[in-house]
C-alpha cells in the first residue's frame, strides 16, 4: 500500500511539473485530421509515443492496483486487445460521445479522455 502511495505522489508531482508535455484535445485532433487512416509507419512518432506511453501507464496503474487487492480503474477483456489501433478509435469513440454528454474543452488533457473512454469501455462488474 505505502508503494502505491507513493508512485501515486510521484505521478501527480510528475504530472504537475509537466504541463507542457501534455496532450491536450486539440493536439490530438489535429494528429487526427493530419495522419487518419495512414499506416502506422507513416504517422508521427511522437504523438505514437505519447499515446502509447499514456496506454501502458495506465495499464500498469491498473495492474499495481490489482496486485494490492483495490479495485482496478477499468477492466479490460479479452475481447479486444489494448493495442494502438484499439486505443485511438476508443479515444476517437468517446471525444465524439463523452461519457457525460457533454464535449470535451479543447485543453482537456488527453489523459483524462482516455481514461474516461477506458472506463467506458471496458467497465468493471
Amino acid at each position: 500500500m505505502k508503494q502505491v502511495a507513493s508512485l501515486l505522489a510521484f505521478a501527480l508531482f510528475f504530472a504537475a511539473n509537466t504541463q507542457a508535455m501534455a496532450m491536450e484535445l486539440k493536439d490530438f485532433q489535429e494528429y487526427q485530421a493530419k495522419f487518419d487512416g495512414k499506416k502506422q509507419e507513416e504517422q508521427n512518432p511522437a504523438v505514437m509515443a505519447h499515446i502509447e506511453g499514456l496506454m501502458r501507464g495506465v495499464m500498469v496503474s491498473n495492474s499495481l492496483l490489482t496486485a494490492n487487492k483495490q479495485p482496478p480503474l477499468f477492466c479490460p477483456g479479452k475481447a479486444a486487445p489494448m493495442s494502438f489501433e484499439n486505443v485511438i478509435k476508443i479515444l476517437q469513440k468517446e471525444i465524439e460521445s463523452p461519457i457525460d454528454k457533454k464535449p470535451y474543452e479543447s485543453k482537456m488533457p488527453l489523459e483524462v479522455i482516455m481514461l474516461n473512454a477506458l472506463f467506458v469501455q471496458y467497465p468493471c462488474k
